[in-house]
């Protein structure tokens, strides 16, 4: 059954989810994808949900005179960019007016939120993508009836549709020459014959595409394959390190399982450094194929700066930095304190972060494993000390409860909150409100483009 369609909408405000919205006449909440605020359009719904539906574009009546024209081929489809359509100062007033909802959703209101700080890039700003192969891409209408047509693309899913990916033209997120990577190895793969993998069926060996680089000009390639075709696998492996002699860094990986993330996968070096480097003002870090690192490095700079500057920690202050990822944070505040101790759950990343506090020759760095409800304990702060200041970095999900509770038990006196997900940092302060008081906040854009934003609040005991 065709679902309903609704004429001249008009948008008049952009929700926290990224999508711009407007009002059917029977009052129902309606998120328009592709829509701008200013934009009076006709609409089909696509999905109902409580209290509100989903819809699609079908005709424009009148567009937003803030609307500008995209500037990537695949805007219409990929997920990955979905502000193209707006100004780039527009794109920072949302992110402020996300966060200041956030917060006053959570009873914290009468809060100021200053000026999103913005990227220096806003387009080419990734050190990190990733590719997925099909053997039955998504099509155009206009292919829809072809036949013969070639179905094998290396590109990104369609939103929502895990199990379809387009061919990428061209992306605008990473510098050159990862676009010619990513046609390279497609082409590679094509004249060799090697199938492409489906993801429904599993059958197929071309698997999966991650390109990284560094500022330092330093390039990671990872090609992940089906545990099939191995003469081909070598062979691709071969002509690309051939096409490309500045991969720095080449790495294979066979993956059986049904996702392709290679995390528990073992990997293989085909060639070059086991690790590229990375510099953020005057540190360096060992990026590995399962490291996690700030995708945006330039504005991860202006981060950390941030940071540092909240955190006013002296040669005195005991610092601890709770989920702390490969250490970047951590390593940044040392120089500054008596000592710093980063926690994490991830085994890898704190191997990472030890070997990047050995890289920078740096000692009064602790890194311990372990779930932040159990290593963020009693034990730890009677072997380390007490904390004069917490950093605190969590997950989009943001902190577990206990550790809101455990961070107001330990009563630091100073506290950062740096968040990738305003609802859920402004949740966890609305628990810590009695004890502590907002004296800082400070947006900042790691991702333009895009909905996301990341914010950095400063909390001290009242």
């Amino acid at each position: 059954m065709a679902q309903k369609i609704i004429t001249s909408i008009e948008i008049t405000a952009m929700d926290c989810s990224g999508l711009a919205y407007g009002w059917s006449n029977g009052g129902r909440k309606i998120l328009v994808e592709n829509a701008m605020v200013g934009d009076v359009c006709d609409v089909q719904i696509v999905q109902r949900q409580k209290g509100k539906s989903i819809a699609k574009i079908v005709g424009f009546v009148s567009r937003s005179p803030e609307r500008i024209e995209p500037l990537c081929h695949h805007f219409a489809i990929c997920g990955g960019c979905k502000w193209q359509f707006a100004e780039y100062r527009q794109q920072l007033l949302w992110k402020q007016g996300f966060v200041q909802q956030a917060f006053e959703k959570c009873n914290i209101k009468h809060l100021a939120i200053p000026d999103v700080l913005p990227s220096p890039n806003i387009y080419y700003y990734r050190n990190k993508l990733e590719f997925s192969a099909t053997s039955d891409r998504w099509l155009y209408e206009h292919e829809q009836d072809q036949d013969q047509l070639d179905k094998n693309a290396l590109g990104y899913h369609i939103p929502n549709r895990w199990s379809k990916i387009f061919d990428v033209v061209y992306c605008h997120l990473q510098p050159e020459p990862s676009n010619a990577i990513r046609e390279a190895v497609k082409r590679l793969a094509k004249q060799l014959n090697m199938s492409f993998y489906h993801p429904v069926t599993q059958a197929g060996t071309l698997r999966n595409l991650v390109v990284r680089h560094t500022s330092l000009g330093e390039l990671m390639v990872i090609v992940q394959f089906s545990p099939s075709e191995s003469e081909k696998q070598e062979l691709l492996l071969q002509h690309l390190r051939n096409s490309f002699p500045q991969i720095s860094s080449l790495y294979s990986v066979e993956n059986a399982k049904g996702n392709d993330t290679f995390y528990d996968c073992q990997l293989k070096l085909h060639s070059g450094k086991e690790y590229i480097m990375e510099q953020i003002g005057d540190l360096h870090f060992a990026i590995t194929p399962k490291s996690f690192f700030q995708v945006n490095s330039a504005q991860a700079y202006n981060l950390f700066c941030l940071v540092k500057n909240f955190a006013q920690a002296t040669q005195a202050s005991v610092v601890y930095d709770l989920y702390s990822g490969t250490g970047a944070i951590a390593l940044f505040l040392a120089k500054n304190a008596k000592q710093v101790i980063g926690i994490e759950s991830v085994k890898d990343a704190v191997l990472d972060a030890q070997r990047n506090a050995q890289i920078n020759h740096i000692d009064n760095v602790q890194f311990l494993t372990g779930d932040m409800k159990d290593q963020f304990s009693e034990a730890t702060l009677n072997t380390y000390g007490q904390p004069d200041v917490v950093i605190t970095d969590p997950p989009r999900s943001g902190m577990h409860q206990q550790v809101v509770q455990q961070l107001l038990d330990v009563a630091p006196p100073r506290i950062v909150y740096v968040s990738c997900n305003p609802e859920t940092q402004a949740r966890d302060i609305s628990l810590m409100q009695k004890q502590y008081q907002i004296v800082n906040v400070q947006p900042v854009d790691m991702f333009p483009q895009t909905p996301h934003v990341e914010n950095v609040v400063l909390l001290e005991q009242i």
